[in-house]
């Protein structure tokens, strides 16, 4: 979640034309303060209702249809950098586990299960001047380069076995990645002769440096493919022109860190005949809304209890997660 903060405002386009009634999200940021422009709920309203049946007039589902011609190899890029890539991007959980390889996507065909983009964002790592497919543009979508990352953390214990983990940063792409990991981690890290322990790990950071996108099949013969990271540095390529971007294509549905960030959900998306949003969506100006936010601090919290019982070899165990 986010909280209030006193910096500058933060400008972004919404697709939100695409939801069937006004967006809740968005009232409830409203009332939060956090969204500032435009101000009230009528307000939202009347923007909403203008733009919604434009959004129903594009309601052809094949429009999101990919055919595999709007996939092609990275022909401008050596091969072996292309092979060191993407040794690199499957050495990450879920791209460890998933069949990914790396290729060219036109951008018009992109599906988004993101409904706002920030309007500044990517721009300090892609360029207004359109280039084509380059080394360049090849760099930005795996390795780009990121500053430094600060993250403030803070403990709330509530009783002997259970408390509330705080994590507080500055950068709108921290996020907490799932599932959890299983790692085995000394039991104190300022005795590296201590035993060591089966430990359970939240991450908490970035997102993945890589501009993903998952190839999921609506029926025989039939893709969408919907951009799962890296979308503000697709919409900015495609804002300046661009026809083709790198990405790593990933046969399979979104992951839990990705769904956990998505305004539409994964039944929605799978849906051959729903009627899902474009990233070229969001240039489409009649269709936009633009928002004004207060500058917020991104705030993330994990919750633990524990408890324990013992049981007869002859019971069955059952353990729940809630």
């Amino acid at each position: 979640m986010a909280s209030r903060d006193s910096g500058e405002r933060v400008h972004k386009l919404s697709i939100h034309a695409a939801v069937t009634s006004v967006p809740k999200d968005l009232v409830k940021q409203q009332r939060l303060g956090i969204l500032v422009a435009p101000k009230t709920r009528e307000e939202l309203k009347v923007l909403w209702s203008q733009r919604h049946p434009l959004y129903k007039r594009l309601s052809d589902p094949s429009r999101t249809v990919a055919m595999w011609d709007d996939l092609r190899p990275l022909e401008e890029i050596d091969p072996d950098e292309v092979s060191r890539v993407l040794q690199l991007v499957t050495r990450d959980p879920p791209y460890d586990r998933l069949r990914c390889e790396l290729r060219a996507v036109r951008l018009r065909k992109l599906v988004t299960p993101q409904l706002t983009v920030r309007v500044d964002r990517g721009a300090n790592v892609v360029s207004d001047e359109r280039t084509g497919l380059t080394q360049q543009m090849f760099e930005t979508a795996f390795l780009p380069k990121r500053p430094p990352l600060a993250i403030k953390h803070s403990r709330e214990q509530r009783g002997q076995w259970a408390g509330v983990e705080h994590f507080e940063s500055n950068d709108i792409d921290v996020r907490v990645h799932l599932p959890p990991q299983v790692r085995t981690l000394p039991l104190s890290s300022k005795d590296p002769g201590s035993d060591l322990t089966e430990a359970l790990c939240f991450f908490v950071g970035r997102g993945l440096p890589f501009v993903a996108v998952h190839a999921i099949s609506i029926g025989p013969d039939k893709s969408r493919f919907v951009i799962a990271n890296g979308i503000h540095r697709a919409y900015r390529w495609l804002a300046r022109g661009e026809e083709w971007a790198p990405v790593v294509l990933v046969q399979g549905p979104l992951g839990p860190a990705s769904a956990a960030i998505a305004d539409v959900t994964w039944g929605v998306l799978s849906n051959q005949s729903a009627h899902v949003p474009m990233l070229a969506d969001f240039l489409n100006e009649p269709l936009t809304m633009k928002l004004e936010y207060e500058s917020a601090v991104n705030r993330m919290t994990l919750g633990w209890e524990y408890e324990a019982r013992q049981v007869s070899d002859a019971e069955p165990t059952e353990f729940e997660l809630n």
